[in-house]
Order: structure tokens, then C-alpha cells, then sequence
């Protein structure tokens, strides 16, 4: 039993949206690391498949979770990454690449956090209520009045 994987509630906590279109060219090692998984399920004894469920589980975490940059030569970037994560697989490296895709699920997690308090923020604020951090805008409406009020005190002293 390899002891480098992690628990199958650990395989299921993580998890993060991913889009992918497998290219032309990765296929086949594609369909030779779940042909090799599905083997081991189907071919080992009962008590052995442990490992293969895991792996079965994390294949698709690990290969093909999100990649991040830019648009230009998209394509063939994620390309490369993906052989290259293929090649880990193969060469057994998946605790390497369960970490990074934890740290994945981390930072989408840490961004998901900080949108939703941003969008609740914005909300309060439409709402014209306030907090300690910012203004609402009443609170706005009420300064800008006292600030018109002053300037038209200001000119009429002045005439």
C-alpha cells in the first residue's frame, strides 16, 4: 500500500471547477494512466485496490486542474503543462502533484472568499448602510449636503 496518498476524505475535500479539452497529441497517455488504474481495480485482489480507488479519484484532480496565465500560445502552454504533469504521473511523483493542486484549491478558495466579501460589501453599501471600514451612501449624501450648505453660507457671506 503506497502511504504517500492521501485519505479518500482528504481526495474529496479538494475540489475545484475545471474546464478542459483534452489535446489531440495527450490523448493516448491519457487513456493509458486510466486504462493502467482501471486495470489494477479490475486485477488485483480486493483488499489491494485501495490505492487504485484513490488514484482513480485523483487522476483527473491532478492532471488537468486549472492552469493560469495568459492568452497568447495558450494552447500549447497548457499543453506542455499537462505532458509535463503526465510525465510526474508516470514517473509516481503524485504526491507532488496532489500538493499542487491543494494549493490550487487553497488560492481559489482564498479568492472566492475575498470576491464574496467584496460583492457583500458593495451590497451594504447600496443599501446605504455602513461599517467601520467605509461610508455608506447616506452617509455620503448627508456630508455632500453640509458641504453645499457651507459653501452657500460661505458666498452669501461674502455678497
Amino acid at each position: 500500500m503506497d502511504d504517500n496518498l492521501p485519505s479518500f476524505d482528504e481526495i474529496w475535500e479538494y475540489n475545484l471547477p475545471c474546464k478542459f479539452v483534452i489535446p489531440g497529441s495527450l490523448i493516448n497517455d491519457w487513456a493509458s494512466i486510466v486504462e493502467k488504474i482501471l486495470d489494477d481495480l479490475t486485477t488485483l485482489p480486493p483488499n489491494d485496490t485501495v490505492n487504485a480507488w484513490k488514484k482513480l479519484f485523483m487522476v483527473a484532480k491532478c492532471l488537468w486542474s486549472r492552469t493560469s496565465g495568459g492568452r497568447r500560445n495558450e494552447a500549447k502552454r497548457k499543453a506542455c503543462i499537462l505532458r509535463k504533469r503526465i510525465q510526474m504521473w508516470n514517473e509516481d511523483k503524485i504526491d507532488i502533484l496532489w500538493s499542487n493542486f491543494k494549493s490550487q484549491v487553497e488560492q481559489y478558495r482564498t479568492k472566492s472568499r475575498m470576491k464574496s466579501r467584496l460583492l457583500k460589501k458593495n451590497a451594504n453599501l447600496k443599501k446605504g448602510k455602513s461599517n467601520d471600514m467605509n461610508l455608506g451612501i447616506n452617509d455620503m449624501k448627508k456630508i455632500n449636503e453640509q458641504k453645499i450648505k457651507e459653501d452657500i453660507k460661505k458666498k452669501s457671506k461674502k455678497d
